[in-house]
């Protein structure tokens, strides 16, 4: 039985030696891959029917801008908003932004995560929340809330319908720069080069000999000494510059709010400071003009307009987003005295906000011009109740315009544009020169009329010709 065992044994390994010089493998361990469909079955997790939840962030428990930002990548496609508001803390800056607007009373600004800067979210027209009196500046922690929208493919937290975006809270004051320029001719006393948010800082300017101080400017806007002290509060990032002029040097005249100056002075102070694009003059200056055009304010709480020189019409400054309080229009000839700074956008000098130096502009007063109300052609119609002296602008006027015997009133027109009677009164409101005309026409005539018609509005009138005028 041992040698039977034995051999069996040669057999076999004999066997599996030829089958290998044959190009068999021996069975493997591990299963083949098959193209066809395995019986066997696989298990797996069961899906979780719950939704996912996301972390939208609370007042309580606001999330960071880089959480901020995973949602909105995952949320937002062209057009929409994210699914929920947004509760989100992070470090304000400015970015080239204008931080605070003095005349929206808003922030645009960029958030920025407070562990990792690069991070960052755009925020737009944010409003303060209800009972923060505060106003927050760059480099400050604050808490801000609003949806999430796409703006042509700019992502940013910003009011949707009549959901507001809003910077709630300042969770605390950020710690600013602070960088001194005297140059030469003078100096300035030593000043911290950073300091909170909120602290006053002072200082004094002592000129060399032969030398007076020209102007003192925080981060653009210039300051005046009080008993030869400057001082600012610390605002974000701040640059002090000092300028020293020779004492013999004449002061240019800025005009104030009792003498302000005329729109030919203000263009000539701005042509000489304002060299570069987006440079605002030394100070803010006071001037007198005229409004060019009428404007009407609609849903906007400021005005853009163009003033001119009393004395010369070709001097014309821009007033760019001046705020008017209770004023809804401003009509031609009215006088405006303004007062702000001036710069130079572009190839145009305007008045305008400088928010970096925190002041925006102010409509010092408004006088109506006057306005001359005259008839003209209104064969076949009596006029009552016209204006026998020019009134003020934006002076209502009514009218009742009677047609002679056998006469209909076919139209009353103030300055070519037809007016409607209102239980048979016309009424329009008086700016600058206008002429009231009236046509009428015998009763029972036919009143012939100028229209317009295309070819598709002829053949559907059944008509049939060339388009054009047709009477």
């Amino acid at each position: 039985m041992k040698n039977k065992s034995i051999l069996f044994g040669l057999l076999a390994t004999t066997a599996l030696m030829l089958g290998a010089c044959n190009g068999d493998q021996p069975a493997s361990s591990e299963p083949k891959p098959s193209s066809e469909p395995s019986s066997e079955v696989t298990s797996s997790e069961p899906e979780s029917s719950e939704p996912e939840v996301v972390d939208y962030g609370t007042l309580e428990a606001p999330i960071s801008v880089e959480a901020a930002n995973k949602i909105i990548d995952k949320e937002l496609t062209i057009g929409e908003k994210t699914a929920q508001p947004l509760v989100v803390k992070g470090v304000m800056k400015l970015d080239g932004k204008e931080g605070y607007s003095q005349s929206y009373k808003n922030y645009t600004f960029y958030l920025h995560d407070e562990a990792k800067d690069a991070q960052k979210l755009y925020a737009f027209r944010l409003v303060a929340a209800e009972g923060l009196e505060e106003i927050a500046y760059e480099n400050d922690i604050v808490i801000v809330s609003g949806y999430v929208v796409d703006y042509q493919g700019t992502y940013e937290m910003a009011a949707s319908g009549e959901d507001k975006a809003l910077l709630n809270s300042i969770v605390t004051r950020g710690t600013s720069s602070i960088t001194v320029d005297c140059g030469e001719n003078g100096s300035l006393s030593e000043i911290a080069s950073s300091a909170l948010n909120g602290t006053e800082i002072s200082f004094t300017a002592t000129p060399a000999a032969g030398y007076k101080v020209g102007s003192v400017k925080v981060n653009g806007g210039a300051i005046d000494a009080v008993d030869g002290t400057y001082k600012f509060t610390v605002k974000g990032n701040m640059t002090v510059v000092a300028e020293f002029v020779e004492e013999s040097a004449v002061e240019t005249n800025y005009g104030t709010e009792e003498a302000p100056i005329s729109v030919a002075e203000a263009l000539a102070i701005a042509t000489e400071e304002c060299k570069e694009n987006n440079q605002f003059t030394a100070k803010p200056i006071v001037a007198k003009g005229l409004v060019k055009d009428s404007k009407n304010k609609g849903t906007y709480t400021t005005f853009i307009c163009d003033i001119v020189d009393k004395d010369d019409s070709t001097k014309v400054l821009n007033v760019y987003k001046l705020p008017c309080g209770e004023y809804s229009d401003l009509y031609a000839g009215d006088e405006l005295v303004v007062s702000g700074y001036v710069k130079l956008y572009g190839s145009t000098l305007e008045f305008a906000e400088n928010s970096a130096a925190g002041v925006g502009l102010a409509l010092v007063s408004l006088t109506r011009g006057q306005a001359t109300v005259t008839l003209g052609a209104h064969e076949h119609a009596t006029v009552t109740g016209l204006p026998e002296e020019a009134v003020a602008n934006g002076t209502e006027v009514s009218i009742t315009v009677e047609a002679e015997s056998g006469y209909k009133i076919d139209a009353v027109k103030v300055n070519d544009k037809a007016l409607n009677a209102v239980e048979g009164v016309y009424k329009f409101v008086a700016a600058g020169t206008m002429e009231i005309t009236v046509e009428a026409s015998e009763e029972g005539a036919v009143v012939a009329k100028t229209v317009t018609l295309d070819e598709t509005e002829l053949l559907a009138h059944g008509m049939n010709g060339t388009a054009g005028e047709q009477t």
